[in-house]
């Protein structure tokens, strides 16, 4: 029988910490000598034989007997051998061309093994001692640390409880500055979910991460057990295949002992790393009991003798603490410039709302901080894009006015009437019907999320045609899911009234469709409006007080999420809808003035900040890239393929680099998949499977009149694995996607490569630009949003460097 608490390590960093020290043979074998030579032009001895096969010798013996008979032979002989050098000399570059694949591969092998035998040997020298032993256990421990995928982000909605919030009381005295909560883990399967840890101790010198989760018996709202025993082993082993040590304590243990159970979690972390101060702080603290982790039918008798209602009458007391506002650091006197004396004039003097037109680097943040001590209420909120900026903007803004996300409002709305709501990611994915293909199920998901965003009428076909077309999904598949819309967000209605169960994106649409009651503002400050969904405005207008001003602030020449939900004409809309007064916010703070002078091209109204240097810009070849990079440098290009293939020959010359965007590399392994799927499939011909694959889909999207843009992300996409493939070493699918995966694994002192879409919000001294021909990016049949939305990523893409920007010739 297992107990709590449960302790899980990942399979290498168990091996390592419950492996011999002693002496180890070297166990892998040599690889084999490449058995081919290079090929020729010409095989001539394949000819001689085809020569003598195909008549030349019986053509010479015939012309002793039959003259015309003899020459006629000689004659087909010499067309045939003819033939022969024809079809080598067209055969020699796809030749070449597969040794040349073998031989890197091979290269690749011998390289591998040497560096695997050199490390063995530096860890046999370090096993003839015991303090060798011992630096051999910490270097073993530290690479398999080092594996360690990190969450990909930290605004997870999941709802903490009244438990969680007494024992992180407990977690922060003991782990201070150490543990984390509201990350999110990618999902296994499904690119758009994502796992949330009650907790997270993250020690991140070591890369040592371990999910705390905090078990309940059974669920107050369903009255069903939970996390019996073989409930979480799915979960739990995603998060060991990640690198995760995984810790789960019963909701008993933390409440009757949060003491012990931190014991129990600083002795993990000890056994791990060896550094045993960490349990200075538990010399008086008794070792945590084990209790029985439960079964269903153990699980049922705690349900019925209601135990949670028991322990958790010890919570009756707690209260959780408001978070301390932090001292505000000591910063340089604030001085506005003209365009910001107008905006806070507008708020004291001025009526109704206002548009702040923001350009890259002009300091929106500080702006809108000091905006906030203008207004004269406490009546007011300010919705920022991430949950981070909302939780710095809340040190920035004290009491003057609340921050958070525009989720975050949405869901205290829904919450309103549905107190015990909760979060659940996968809720659209277990409503749609088990009759539908992979790729039918990945088109109704897209239809259910973006008619949510959009507020789509369902009842109107044309409109669900129009909004499908525009986010440019693939016809041939989305208008035989049309009937399959509505009935499924009718059940997702219903689920919410019913049972509270909600998704990321119920959290903004079910507050107007279900036309539930907002709280009323008297101000609303709205960051990046240029990126709202339909559904997002709607709802932030709904909580403008009558007689209330919303001030929005946005750059439309920084809208590039059409293709996600966002409505690329957000900001026309807004003064549609609100008669906004419009307010520049023209001087970029970030770039120096030859880059601006880029910039005006796209943006005439963008300005350089007074005294700004005046920068460097230089053309370079790709050839020169690898001896010009630095740590920290940044390199942008519009499309992933060139991007993948600069990352691989940087790697080769051993410059550490990675690639930014986790949903590329899930998109690029589900087309691996399916190259895998096909009939007969044999990995050693993968790329002839690839491209017979890349063939169908085009010939079939362009038959379903799909979008031009949407078939050229398509070629993009196989190109990129294309190029990963041709230096790939690996001999099967699974190896080869680890390969993928390894390529978009962050770290630190790396050279970021990331799609200009990725890197907005980012900023760095010196930036690449890659293919800067394809900025903008015309294809034909392109839609005119298309292109301004095009020409607004040229725009990003110049106004990311701080110092240095390095255009990079193909």
């Amino acid at each position: 029988m297992s107990h709590f608490p449960v302790i899980l390590l990942p399979p290498r960093l168990e091996s390592v910490l419950k492996g011999s020290l002693d002496p180890q043979p070297f166990s892998i074998p040599a690889p084999r000598p490449l058995a081919e030579s290079p090929p020729v032009a010409i095989q001539t001895q394949i000819l001689t034989i085809q020569a003598v096969g195909g008549g030349l010798l019986s053509g010479l013996l015939a012309l002793t007997v039959d003259p015309w008979a003899g020459l006629a032979a000689l004659s087909a002989a010499a067309g045939t051998i003819g033939y022969q050098v024809w079809q080598q000399g067209q055969s020699y570059p796809q030749r070449l061309q597969l040794y040349e694949k073998k031989l890197a591969a091979h290269q690749t092998k011998i390289r591998q093994y040497q560096q695997a035998k050199a490390r063995h040997q530096e860890n046999e020298t370090l096993r003839q001692t015991p303090e060798g032993r011992t630096q051999l256990r910490y270097k073993l421990v530290m690479e398999a640390l080092s594996q360690t995928q990190l969450p990909f982000g930290n605004q997870s909605t999941a709802p903490s409880g009244l438990s969680e919030g007494f024992f992180l009381t407990f977690l922060d005295k003991y782990f201070p500055n150490q543990i984390r909560s509201h990350l999110q883990v990618k999902h296994p399967t499904i690119a758009d979910r994502y796992y949330s840890p009650d907790f997270a101790f993250v020690d991140e010198q070591r890369r040592l991460l371990i999910d705390i989760e905090i078990d309940e018996p059974y669920a107050f709202d369903t009255q069903r057990v939970t996390h019996q025993q073989g409930a979480d082993q799915k979960r739990d082993n995603h998060f060991l295949s990640l690198g995760w040590v995984v810790v789960r304590f019963s909701e008993d243990q933390i409440i009757t002992a949060p003491d012990s159970c931190c014991k129990a979690l600083a002795i993990v972390v000890t056994d791990i790393t060896g550094d045993k101060k960490i349990l200075a702080p538990f010399e008086s603290v008794p070792n945590l009991s084990q209790e029985p982790q439960w079964t269903l039918e153990t699980g049922n008798q705690l349900l019925i003798g209601k135990s949670r209602e028991q322990y958790r009458a010890k919570l009756s007391k707690f209260h959780r603490p408001k978070p301390p506002l932090l001292p505000q650091p000591k910063s340089k006197i604030f001085v506005p410039s003209h365009y910001q004396r107008a905006i806070f004039e507008w708020i004291r003097e001025g009526q109704g709302d206002g548009l702040v037109v923001a350009v890259a680097g002009s300091g929106k943040s500080t702006t809108l901080v000091q905006a906030a001590q203008q207004i004269k209420t406490r009546n007011g909120i300010f919705l920022a894009f991430n949950k981070s900026i909302a939780v710095e903007l809340n040190r920035k803004l004290g009491e003057q006015m609340e921050a958070r996300t525009i989720n975050s409002l949405g869901f205290q709305i829904v919450r309103g009437l549905l107190p015990d709501a909760e979060i659940r990611d996968y809720k659209y994915s277990r409503l749609l019907p088990n009759k539908l293909s992979k790729q039918e199920r990945k088109s109704l998901t897209e239809l259910v999320k973006l008619s949510r965003l959009t507020l789509t009428n369902l009842q109107d076909p044309e409109a669900i045609r129009e909004m499908a077309d525009h986010h440019g999904l693939d016809p041939s598949i989305t208008k035989q899911m049309f009937p399959h819309l509505s009935p499924i967000l009718e059940q997702g209605i219903q689920q919410a009234q019913e049972l509270g169960i909600l998704d990321f994106i119920d959290q903004v649409w079910l507050p107007t469709v279900l036309d539930l009651p907002s709280p009323q503002y008297e101000w609303i400050f709205c960051d990046e409006c240029q990126d709202l969904s339909p559904a997002q405005l709607e709802l932030i207008l709904r909580c403008r007080k009558p007689g209330g001003r919303v001030l929005f602030v946005g750059d439309p020449h920084q809208a590039i999420y059409g293709f996600a939900g966002a409505d690329s004409a957000s900001v026309q809309k807004i003064q549609l809808r609100t008669q906004a007064k419009e307010l520049p916010l023209s001087i970029c703070y970030r770039c120096p003035a030859s880059h601006i002078k880029l910039a005006q091209q796209i943006v005439p109204q963008i300005e350089a900040r007074e005294n700004a240097p005046d920068g460097i810009i230089r053309t370079v070849k790709v050839s020169q890239v690898a001896t010009l990079l630095e740590p920290g440098d940044l390199i942008l290009c519009r499309m992933n393929a060139p991007l993948l293939k600069l990352c691989l020959e940087l790697l080769v010359k051993g410059i550490p680099a990675s690639i930014q965007g986790g949903e590329i590399r899930d998109s690029l392994i589900e087309i691996i998949n399916m190259v895998e799927q096909r009939k007969d499939f044999d990995f050693s011909s993968f790329a002839q499977y690839l491209t017979i694959m890349e063939n169908e889909q085009i010939n079939r999207m362009r038959k379903e009149e799909a979008s031009q843009t949407h078939i050229e992300t398509y070629k993009d996409k196989v190109q990129a694995i294309r190029t990963a493939f041709a230096t790939s070493a690996s001999e099967t699918v699974d190896e080869f996607c680890r390969e993928i995966d390894a390529l978009f694994t962050e770290g630190q002192d790396r050279i970021t490569l990331c799609t200009v879409h990725k890197a907005k919000g980012l900023e760095s001294n010196r930036v690449f630009i890659l293919q800067p021909e394809k900025l903008p990016l015309s294809i034909p049949g392109q839609k005119e949003w298309e292109l301004q939305q095009e020409m607004n990523l040229k725009y990003v893409a110049l106004t990311r460097a701080k110092q240095e920007l390095f255009f990079i010739e193909s």
